[in-house]
């Protein structure tokens, strides 16, 4: 009898930044035209001046081919409203040369 089992790391990573349901006022933020030398630390320092980071929900998605940065990243913050302020005030700011696009998750 052949079993068929479904690929969890694959599962985890297409849903990894969506909100949990228990945190309700959490919100998700859509970051895009990073630069590849951007790091998840200089990610959260930009965060920082808004609020904290949920603790392990900033997804940095990675080119599997060649293991570099694709250039975007979702992040949950744990406050909407200060996110909301990071969205206002970090849209259109430059960042390791580039000029970021800062939006709401979908």
């Amino acid at each position: 009898m052949v079993q068929h089992t479904v690929p969890t790391k694959l599962f985890y990573f297409a849903y990894s930044h969506f909100p949990s349901p228990f945190k309700l006022f959490s919100l998700n933020i859509y970051l895009s035209n990073l630069h590849r030398k951007t790091t998840a630390v200089d990610i959260r320092t930009l965060f920082a001046a808004f609020g904290t980071v949920a603790v392990g929900k900033m997804t940095y998605v990675l080119d599997l081919r060649t293991r570099l940065p694709m250039g975007f990243v979702y992040v949950e913050m744990e406050d909407a409203q200060m996110g909301e302020k990071a969205i206002e005030k970090l849209n259109g700011s430059i960042v390791t040369g580039n000029k970021i696009v800062v939006k709401k998750a979908l």
